[in-house]
């Protein structure tokens, strides 16, 4: 399926974590910031020929000038809603998410979050017996006269790691 730069509109080629466009040399998108070509009769989305695009599911040729052009890619059609994960950063007592024991891979954060006592978890919504409460606290100062808790912020990274790196 063609997906089109949000910059310049050139057809993006597929790396490793997102897109490249090989016209203005950004990249590193994902599927919600591309523009999507779709077909005028069905609203698939459409393939790339030479001079045209082509719809797989209407099997017919649509020029490029026809295409409806659009974010988002074909989860669209698909009835997914993930939890409101960021709205456990402030609340739940025990989950995951504020639990010292649930941290980024200690083999970097493209491998995801782990619990470090070996817990099986499918998100931060998840909780064991060995739940810890997350607490640490930053000081700057003489005295520590200006001391922030930075437990919010930690929570906050823990959540970004899982959302974007599973």
């Amino acid at each position: 399926m063609v997906k089109l730069c949000p910059k310049c509109g050139a057809s993006l080629s597929d790396v490793i974590g997102g897109y490249l466009c090989p016209e203005c040399g950004g990249g590193m998108f994902d599927d919600d910031e591309v523009i999507i070509p779709r077909c005028p009769s069905c609203g698939d989305e459409l393939g790339d020929l030479m001079d045209s695009y082509y719809c797989y599911n209407c099997s017919q040729s649509v020029s490029k000038d026809r295409a409806e052009l659009g974010g988002n890619s074909s989860f669209d059609n698909y009835d997914f809603n993930e939890p409101d994960y960021d709205s456990m950063v402030n609340n739940g007592d025990e989950i995951c998410l504020n639990c010292t024991f649930w941290s980024v891979s200690p083999y970097g954060a493209s491998y995801g979050m782990v619990c470090r006592k070996g817990q099986f978890s499918d998100g931060p919504g998840d909780s064991c017996g060995y739940f810890t409460p997350e607490s640490h606290f930053v000081s700057y100062g003489n005295d520590g006269q200006y001391q922030f808790d930075e437990t919010g912020r930690a929570i906050s990274n823990k959540l970004y790691h899982w959302k974007n790196n599973r």
